[in-house]
């Protein structure tokens, strides 16, 4: 086991914090064992401020890292840190770029551009169409339809993209074993088939929650040239 990667791991569990104080923890701790010898006052002495976590367990936060580090043994799971060189260069651009991306596939390639597409669930016939001939024309010119594997539009612009030969990204509200929501199961098999990607923040094991879809649409935009 890496002790750099899981101290890493661990620290991306602590989701309430933002990347910059991440980034010091990583900094200023040099291994697991630092790590785990952390109180809470510690912590927030390193941060310089008061924090809001109400239950601080660094030896759970731990097992949990190693549980994740775990997971990427298995199939086709990959992950980069927001230093590592193929993390998204545009991802660093964004407020609060992600610490940690976890990922199936390829990364998109960040010499070609991107196209978020956006939408409802509940689309009417011609939505589906136009989304659909939107990733399709998109895929044609060599264009990653960026979105998030949602039901709907979002489904059939993915759809549309793989067909003409783009290589589609859904950026996921849960982790990548999951691959939510079940309905497009299959069109995110066609995306990695076709050599796009699946990625998400959260650790494997991480269940759908609502909050975590607005919070996962930051790095929708951050990937894509537009949207």
């Amino acid at each position: 086991m890496n002790c750099g990667n899981l101290l890493r791991f661990a620290v991306s569990r602590l989701r309430s914090l933002p990347l910059k104080e991440k980034l010091l923890l990583c900094e200023v701790l040099s291994d697991p064992e630092d790590f785990a010898a952390l109180c809470k006052s510690d912590l927030e002495q390193i941060l310089q401020r008061h924090t809001r976590i109400k239950k601080w367990n660094p030896a759970e936060q731990l097992a949990e890292a190693a549980e994740d580090e775990k997971a990427l043994t298995r199939g086709d799971f990959n992950y980069t840190f927001y230093w590592d060189k193929d993390y998204p260069p545009l991802l660093r651009e964004i407020f609060d770029p992600p610490f940690l991306l976890y990922f199936r596939g390829n990364l998109p390639d960040p010499e070609k551009p991107g196209l978020a597409v956006v939408g409802t669930r509940y689309p009417s016939g011609n939505g589906l169409r136009e989304a659909f001939r939107l990733g399709l024309e998109a895929g044609g010119s060599g264009i990653a339809v960026i979105s998030g594997l949602a039901k709907g539009i979002d489904n059939a612009a993915h759809k549309g993209n793989t067909s003409g030969g783009g290589r589609s990204v859904a950026v996921l509200g849960c982790g990548i074993d999951f691959m939510y929501p079940r309905s497009s199961i299959p069109a995110a098999h066609e995306m990695l088939k076709a050599g796009g990607c699946v990625l998400s923040e959260y650790g494997p094991g991480t269940e759908p929650r609502k909050y975590n879809f607005p919070e996962r649409n930051r790095i929708i935009s951050g990937l894509a040239r537009s949207v």
